[in-house]
């Protein structure tokens, strides 16, 4: 597994930000109208501030790292695995079980290695399963809570908007009296940009931030899922040609015209 900047994340931001922002240009509109700082603190400070208290202060230290996981992109090599696998049922089938010993001290991947350990350990098929599918259950509800706080700033933001606009409403409300035409019409922009910055920040960052972390960790679920057949499978016993068709079934289809490929090549 390698870890590389994602590409797609820092695209689809410069992409929507700047057709936003081009056609607002192209209307007419001033960048400097958009740099108010009232707006900006009533929009991200109250998000942030209204998420912070729903969360823990573990979850709190863990943003660095969610962050770091929405602008990188771990690849999981699944024809590797799947032909790993394989070829450690070769290895049991005719060295017998112990002989999985040199192989669990090549392995990288801790789950993996989890898995053949139990297997050199003398555990059942059923302890096995259930040891490796809590594991990745414990790994989805972690991935969930990672992504929760990005769902909730999606929702709470745009509700701030309509705050730091109705804020905006009172204090031009307020001072219509005394207010120039001229004064008043930047107090009802200013007002407005608010709602503007609570629905773009939802729609533009914290949903799809989101929506980023949901599809990588079902990424690294698909893998864990192989690895956990794969493991099931040496336990077992099956077939390395059985055991290889069970995986494949589980990739989608891009994933399954590499591994064919991959094997009309090794012919």
């Amino acid at each position: 597994m390698k870890r590389k900047i994602d590409l797609t994340t820092i695209g689809g931001l410069l992409l929507c930000l700047g057709g936003i922002f081009a056609g607002y240009l192209m209307e007419g509109g001033s960048l400097s109208a958009l740099l108010a700082v009232s707006p900006l603190l009533i929009i991200f400070g109250g998000t942030i501030g209204v998420v912070t208290i729903t969360m823990s202060v573990s979850g709190l230290k863990s943003m660095p790292k969610l962050f770091r996981n929405i602008f990188t992109d771990v690849t999981y090599d699944f024809q590797a695995l799947i032909t790993n696998l394989c070829d450690w049922t070769k290895v049991s089938r005719k060295d017998g079980i112990v002989a999985l010993g040199n192989v669990a001290e090549t392995i990288e991947d801790p789950f993996v290695k989890r898995g053949i350990e139990y297997i050199l350990d003398g555990s059942d098929y059923d302890t096995i399963k259930e040891l490796l599918e809590k594991e990745i259950e414990a790994m989805m509800e972690r991935h969930s809570a990672g992504a929760k706080p990005f769902e909730q700033a999606g929702a709470f933001a745009p509700t701030m908007g309509i705050i730091g606009t109705v804020l905006g409403l009172v204090v031009i409300l307020g001072g219509l009296g005394s207010a120039g035409i001229e004064e008043l019409g930047h107090g009802i922009a200013t007002a407005f940009l608010a709602t503007f910055m609570g629905v773009a920040s939802a729609n533009l960052i914290f949903l799809p931030f989101n929506e980023k972390l949901k599809g990588k960790s079902a990424k690294e679920v698909l893998y864990k899922e192989i690895a956990m057949q794969g493991v099931l499978g040496i336990q077992s016993g099956v077939n390395p040609k059985t055991l290889r068709k069970k995986l494949v079934a589980y990739l989608p289809e891009s994933e399954k015209d590499v591994e064919a490929n991959s094997g009309k090549e090794g012919k």
